[in-house]
């Protein structure tokens, strides 16, 4: 939605059923604000600043299948993306 709260993935083999139908792709850049502190409020941050907040947690890396720091990934983010905050 133009608010750029909904994602939609779809698998490469499972592409070509929707190529033709999806007449326009467009990214919205996230307008609302969704990161909450450890209590639960909402802190009101943009994606940035949140990202920062969690960039020592782990996460799995499906690629390398083994565990890493959220800031361990580079370019997260397109320079497009990024220009926008």
């Amino acid at each position: 939605n133009s608010q750029g709260m909904n994602a939609f993935f779809v698998n490469k083999k499972k592409n070509k059923y929707f190529e033709k139908k999806i007449q326009e792709q467009k990214i919205y850049f996230p307008i609302t604000r969704e990161g909450r502190e450890k209590n639960g409020n909402l802190n009101y941050n943009n994606v940035i600043q949140n990202l920062n907040l969690i960039k020592n947690e782990k996460i799995y890396d499906l690629k390398n299948k083994q565990l890493k720091k959220l800031s361990e990934f580079e370019n997260l983010y397109s320079n497009e993306w990024m220009s926008k905050f």
